[in-house]
Parts: C-alpha cells; structure tokens; sequence
C-alpha cells in the first residue's frame, strides 16, 4: 500500500543534517485509512471497508501522519441510575399529598394498593410484593430507605488530536509547494469534507481507521475537525503563498463503547480491549532504530548513531532552521 507522508520537513541541501530523519526521530506518528459504510442487515446497522483510492477518485489517500508531541487521553465511564424500588418508594412518599387531594386517609390508600400487591402474590406465589407494601407503608411516616444503584450504561469518550506542521522551503517553486503543502492539505480535507454527488447535493464524507503505535487504535472513526492555521509565525512568500500551514485533525471514535472481551473469542464489537492491549504492545519502526531479541525473553532497542550537534534538536529546532535555510 503506498501512503502519503504528512508532517515531515522538506530535505534541504543547505545543510547535511538529514532533517527528516531527524523529524522522524521526533515525531509521533499515526496511520489514517480511508473507510467507508456498507449496509448490514443487523444491530450494527452498517460496517466500514477500506477505499481503494486508485478506483475512486475522489478518496483520501492513506496517510502516514507526523504530528507534534501531545497529550493522548482517553475516558471511560459506567453511568448509574435508581432501580426501580427507589422510583416506586420516591412516589409512594407522595401518598399524603394525594389523600389531601382526595380527602381520604392514606391508610385507604394503603389498602388498595396491598389488594392489588395481594392479588400479585396470589398469582407469583412470591412473598417479595407484600415485602415492597410493607415498604410503601414505611414512606408514610417519613422513612427513607438507601437502595444500591444499578448500571446503566458505558461510555468511551475517544477522541485524538494530532497537530501537523506542513512545511515549504520555496513557496514560489510550484513543484516543492504542491508536494509539501497543496497535496497533504487537500489529502486531509478530503477525510472531513462532504461528498458532492449531484447538482446541488452532497453526502457525509469518508470514515477512517487511524492508529498510532503504542498510542491508540480507532478501527472506526471519523475526523470531526479540521483547524487550518496559514502562515505560522507570520511566515509567507513574496507571492503570497504561506511557507509554513499548521493543521489540527481531531479524530473521534464512531463506536461509544470498548468492551472487555477476554472471556469472549469472537465479537462483532469492533472496539475491544484485546485490539487496545495490542496496539500499546506495539512500537514505531523506522530507520535508525533496531531491535535486538536477547535470549527470547524481551527486545533491546539501541538508536542507531546520531552526529552530536543533533542530539538536543527539537521539533521546534528542525522548523526553526528550515525557516532560515528559506529566508
């Protein structure tokens, strides 16, 4: 599969530093594919496939995203609600309100609701109705009761920003400024705009898969936000044409929930902890870093040799140099 890269500097013969070899060493870095929806005659209601961007001209291309240091946090929360005896006991508080209203005793109140539960065990042979009628009766003089809680539901609240600094030496040259900034900007549009079909119409745009090594894995999401930041630091060409396009891509999960499936070895759940547990098990491969098994029981990562005058670069750094190679 040929993937776009995003996010790295441009290489300049002003210097021999290889700046994107560095970049690379500096940067996070994630994939993006593009998906799309195919109907399923189930709960899932549709599933996403990949897009062949060669056959359909109008999909993003994947990407291979460099994107600056940040913050990667995730939520999960269960939601708790009343059971229903806390509900029934909260309203039969509320008898002395109705009496009034009906100008009757509570206690004749009580009795048509215990011949009702009555009939109820008659007919369950169960004992735990009158048991909620004796309850009721308690309300009456003012007694509370502290029920438990149940579950109501989940939440994972999944949503990835990655800050990409698009980067041109030479704004004015039409082949370097296409390749470093048009392309990957439009490439990323292409994940958050919508489809234009006919005359005035237009459709959701493209799904997406995203995973980041060790950082996170979206099996099906969507970018929901793009920030387009044009001439960062005041940095443009003669020709009006930025030299420097920050881009922030949110990516937020289309599935609310992860699931625990340890005890389970096949689900339709596309979110799950065992696809999490892998992806933080895995690790960035690039050049310059190997990895050395040592007696079968771990890895050893030894950083291949960086020249000295390297070794404090920043991210910061790299941009801040390639600013004055184009000034």
């Amino acid at each position: 599969m040929n993937f776009l890269e995003v996010g790295l500097p441009p290489t300049t013969k002003t210097s021999s530093i290889d700046e994107r070899q560095v970049a690379k060493e500096h940067l996070l870095m994630a994939k993006i594919f593009p998906m799309k929806p195919r109907l399923e005659a189930s709960f899932r209601l549709f599933r996403l496939e990949p897009v062949n961007p060669d056959l359909v001209p109008d999909a993003p291309k994947p990407m291979i995203v460099y994107f600056s240091p940040t913050t990667i946090q995730e939520t999960y929360t269960n939601e708790l609600t009343e059971n229903f005896l806390a509900e029934i006991l909260r309203y039969s508080g509320r008898l002395g309100q109705i009496s009034q209203m009906l100008g009757i005793k509570p206690e004749d109140i009580l009795q048509g609701v215990g011949g009702l539960l009555g009939s109820f065990v008659n007919i369950t042979g169960s004992q735990a109705l009158s048991r909620i009628g004796q309850a009721i009766a308690a309300t009456l003089t003012g007694t509370r009761f502290d029920l438990p809680k149940v579950w109501a539901d989940s939440r994972a609240e999944v949503t990835k920003e990655l800050r990409i600094r698009l980067h041109c030496n030479s704004p004015g040259n039409d082949t370097e400024y296409r390749k470093y900034i048009v392309e990957p900007l439009v490439n990323i549009l292409k994940f958050v705009l919508p489809i234009c079909t006919v005359a005035e119409h237009y459709r959701w745009p493209y799904f997406c898969k995203a995973e980041a090594p060790g950082l996170f894995t979206l099996p099906e999401a969507m970018v929901t936000n793009v920030t387009v930041d044009k001439g960062i630091s005041v940095l443009f060409g003669a020709n009006n044409r930025p030299a420097e396009v920050e881009v922030t891509m949110q990516i937020t999960s289309v599935r609310n929930v992860m699931v625990n499936d340890a005890s389970q070895t096949q689900t339709d759940i596309v979110y799950k902890l065992s696809d999490y547990e892998k992806n933080l098990l895995d690790k960035k491969t690039m050049g310059g870093i190997e990895t050395t098994r040592i007696s079968g029981t771990g890895t050893l990562k030894t950083p291949a040799p960086i020249p000295s005058k390297t070794i404090s670069n920043t991210t910061q750094e790299i941009h801040q140099r390639l600013k004055q190679a184009s000034s």
